[in-house]
């Protein structure tokens, strides 16, 4: 018996019925416009109270060629709502004549600002005239790449093999001793990155000694494999790096 009234009880509980899916309202602008170069795009959608406010927005593109002749654009959207009365308000309006539409034709939408602070948004597609996109989102800036330090020790010749350069660089220090079979001359250089700026030079003759100082710069290649100076013993040439030393 106890299992006969718990089958009776349960074939006779009401069956709960899933809740209908809200129709679809369909929601159209539509008007005349100066030329055939116009647009007419809905923007927004909001519900207030038991109204639809839809905000449109007419354009004209100034590259297109558009007949000179009053046309009927129009623009059409599918929302969730349930036959609600509509209200049209349409921003972009440039021409002077009044339309027949019953719509309001606004300069911009501040006047409805305040009235949509209460309102539900149904659709929105984020250029209704005063409503900014939002900004792309910037990338950090990454600092910029250190110069990688050079070490320049090594052989080094000129294209033309007419001179040798044995250079020693300790830290930002570089010491050049330069050998073309005749002289030799020695090089004091500060490398600081790929910039080399010479601090002072001395000339050894192959008869007597002649001391003298000097200023220029010189650049490294960014492998460190040629060295082109702009003043002093080396100045106009480009030295290749030969062998280590």
């Amino acid at each position: 018996m106890p299992r006969t009234l718990v089958l009776a009880t349960l074939l006779t509980l009401p069956v709960l019925a899933a809740p209908p899916a809200q129709a679809m309202q369909e929601l159209t602008v539509e008007l005349k416009v100066p030329d055939s170069a116009w647009t007419v795009e809905i923007k927004e959608v909001f519900r207030v109270g038991d109204e639809l406010w839809v905000i449109s927005k007419v354009e004209r593109d100034a590259r297109a060629v558009g007949a000179a002749v009053i046309t009927t654009i129009s623009s059409t959207l599918n929302v969730r709502a349930s036959g609600l009365p509509v209200k049209h308000f349409v921003l972009g309006k440039t021409w002077s004549w009044e339309n027949a539409e019953p719509y309001t034709f606004l300069k911009d939408r501040e006047a409805l600002d305040k009235q949509l602070e209460k309102a539900s948004p149904l659709y929105m597609k984020g250029d209704a005239g005063t409503v900014p996109a939002p900004a792309p989102a910037s990338r950090p800036r990454q600092p910029p790449p250190k110069p990688r330090p050079l070490n320049l020790t090594g052989v080094w010749k000129t294209a033309n093999g007419d001179q040798t350069a044995y250079m020693r660089q300790l830290g930002i220090d570089l010491y050049v001793l330069i050998e073309d079979g005749r002289s030799r001359a020695i090089a004091v250089a500060t490398v600081i990155g790929h910039t080399i700026s010479i601090a002072c030079l001395s000339d050894v003759p192959t008869s007597g000694t002649r001391n003298y100082t000097n200023k220029g710069e010189g650049s490294v290649s960014l492998d460190g494999t040629a060295v082109s100076w702009s003043d002093g013993p080396l100045d106009g040439k480009v030295w290749k790096k030969t062998a280590d030393w």
